[in-house]
C-alpha cells in the first residue's frame, strides 16, 4: 500500500518530534535517540512531501506497542524532564515490566501494579520543574467536557458518542491525561452496557488508563479503572480493592473515584463502608443517576429494600427510559413480596434492553402468577429459563432464576460464567438470600473464585 494512503486509512498520526515526545512523556532529544538506536516507530515522508518540509510522524498504536516491549527505555529516562519548557507535568509514577495480556490476567504496567502490590522494587520519578501543567487546546477541552456529559448518561448510544468525542480530543491533544482517563472509563462502561466485547473492552480500557497514568500518575480516575478491572475481570479482590481505595484518596473530591470504590466495597459485602463512600459521591455529584442506582443497591445489601425502592421509584418516574434502575427495582419488590411489581420491573428491563429471552421468562412468570401465585410463578420462570438458557443481553438473570427456584448449585455455576461485575450482584439479590446461608452453595462460590458475600 502507498505510504500516504496507509497514513490516511489508519487515522490521524502524531506529527513532528514535538507530538511524538508529548505522547511518550519525554523530551525531543530522547525520542530522536530512540528512533535512531532503539527502533522507535517514527516514519519519515518521502518524495514531494519530504521536499515540502512535512515533519516526521508516528501512529499512536505503534508507539503503544513499542512501549509495551521496551520497559527498560522508560526506566532509563525516568528522571529526565518530559519537556524542554517550563510547562512540565508535576506528577509521579512507577514503572513495572509488561507482558502480553490474556483473558484473566491483564498486566498493569506503569503506576498501576505499584499501588496494587506492596510497592517493593518500584522505580518512581518526578518530572522536572514541578509547578506547571500542560496547556490543552480549547477545542480538545470542549470535546472532553461534552464527552463527560454523554458517558455519565450511561446508555449504549451515549457511550459510543463519548468514545468518538474523546478520540477527536486526543487527536488534537495526544498528551491530554484527563481525556485518556475518561476514555478508559468509557471503554469499561461499554463492556457493562454491551457495546463491546469483554476481552476487547477491558483491554482498551486498561491501555487508556495506563496512558493517562504515564502522563499524570496521580489521576484518580485512571487508577480507579485499573482497580475495577483488577477486581472484576482479573478477580484479584484484595489487590483491586486496595488500588481503588488509593485512587479515592488521591482525589477525595472525585465523585467517580468515590463511586467506584463504593461499588467494590459493596461487592465484598462491606455495606456500611460502601454507604459512606456512596453518600460522599452523591454529595459531590448530586445529579448523577448512576450514583443513585448504586446507593439503592447498597441499601439492598443493608437489608433496606423499602429505601432502595423509594430511590429507584423516583428515578423511573423521572426517567422511565433509563434501564439501569429496573433490575434493582425488581430486587426490591421481590424482597418486599410485591410479586406483580417484581414481574413488571423485569418486563420493563427486558423491553428496554431488547432481550427477548428475558422477556419470555418474565411473561411466563406473569402467567404463572395469575394461575397459581408465587410457586407457579417461580416454576413457570425456571421452566422458561431452562428452555432458553441463553440470555445474551444479561446472563446474570439465568443465575437469578435458578436461585429463585432453589437450584443453588446451578445458580452458582451460572454466576461463575458471568463475565462482568454482575457476578457480584448475588450479595444484594433476595433470590440468593437462602443460598447465601447454604454450606454447599458457599463451597461452590469459593471454588469458583467468586467473592464470599455472606
Amino acid at each position: 500500500m502507498d505510504e500516504k494512503v496507509e497514513k490516511q486509512t489508519r487515522g490521524a498520526p502524531l506529527n513532528g518530534w514535538r507530538g511524538v515526545a508529548a505522547y511518550l512523556g519525554r523530551n525531543q532529544s530522547t525520542v530522536k535517540r530512540w528512533a535512531a538506536t532503539r527502533d522507535l516507530p517514527v516514519h519519515r515522508p518521502h518524495g514531494g512531501e519530504a521536499r515540502k518540509g512535512v515533519p516526521v510522524y508516528a501512529f499512536p498504536d505503534e508507539l503503544d506497542a513499542w512501549i509495551r516491549g521496551h520497559p527498560d527505555e522508560l526506566l532509563e529516562t525516568a528522571t529526565e524532564p518530559a519537556k524542554e519548557s517550563s510547562g512540565a507535568w508535576p506528577v509521579e509514577a512507577a514503572v513495572s515490566n509488561r507482558r502480553p495480556p490474556n483473558r484473566r490476567r491483564l498486566t498493569f504496567g506503569l503506576a498501576a501494579m505499584g499501588l496494587a502490590a506492596s510497592g517493593a522494587g518500584l522505580v518512581a520519578w518526578r518530572y522536572a520543574d514541578g509547578g506547571g501543567t500542560a496547556q490543552i487546546a480549547d477545542e480538545a477541552r470542549a470535546l472532553h467536557v461534552e464527552a463527560a456529559y454523554l458517558w455519565q448518561k450511561r446508555t449504549p448510544e451515549s457511550l459510543q458518542q463519548a468514545a468518538d468525542l474523546l478520540k477527536r480530543a486526543l487527536e488534537i491533544e495526544p498528551a491530554f491525561a484527563a481525556a485518556h482517563a475518561d476514555r478508559a472509563i468509557v471503554y469499561n462502561l461499554m463492556v457493562e452496557y454491551g457495546v463491546t466485547g469483554v476481552d476487547e473492552g477491558y483491554e482498551l480500557s486498561r491501555m487508556s488508563a495506563e496512558r493517562a497514568i504515564l502522563l499524570d500518575p496521580s489521576n484518580a480516575r485512571a487508577h480507579s479503572v485499573l482497580g475495577d478491572i483488577l477486581f472484576f475481570w482479573n478477580r484479584d479482590y484484595e489487590g483491586g480493592a486496595r488500588l481503588l481505595e488509593r485512587a479515592a484518596k488521591f482525589d477525595p473530591r472525585d465523585a467517580t473515584a468515590r463511586h467506584w470504590f463504593a461499588s467494590v466495597l459493596m461487592a465484598q459485602g462491606h455495606y456500611g463502608e460502601a454507604a459512606v463512600e456512596i453518600a460522599a459521591a452523591r454529595e459531590l455529584e448530586p445529579l448523577s443517576r448512576s450514583i443513585v442506582v448504586s446507593q439503592a443497591m447498597i441499601e439492598l445489601g443493608r437489608a433496606s429494600p423499602e429505601v432502595a425502592r423509594q430511590l429507584l421509584g423516583q428515578l423511573v418516574r423521572n426517567e422511565p427510559g433509563y434501564r439501569s434502575p429496573y433490575r434493582f427495582l425488581a430486587f426490591a419488590e421481590l424482597a418486599l413480596g410485591n410479586y406483580p411489581e417484581y414481574l413488571a420491573a423485569l418486563t420493563q428491563r427486558f423491553l428496554l434492553t431488547d432481550d427477548p429471552a428475558g422477556l419470555d421468562v418474565a411473561e411466563a412468570g406473569q402467567r404463572g402468577w395469575r394461575s397459581g401465585g408465587f410457586e407457579q410463578m417461580v416454576e413457570a420462570m425456571i421452566s422458561a429459563a431452562r428452555a432458553n438458557p441463553v440470555t445474551q443481553k444479561d446472563p446474570y438473570f439465568v443465575a437469578h432464576w435458578h436461585a429463585l427456584a432453589g437450584a443453588w448449585a446451578d445458580a452458582a455455576d451460572h454466576l461463575a460464567r458471568t463475565p462482568t461485575r454482575r457476578f457480584a450482584y448475588y450479595g444484594i439479590d433476595p433470590a440468593f438470600a437462602d443460598a447465601r446461608q447454604d454450606a454447599d452453595f458457599r463451597e461452590k462460590i469459593i471454588a469458583a473464585g467468586l467473592p464470599a458475600i455472606w
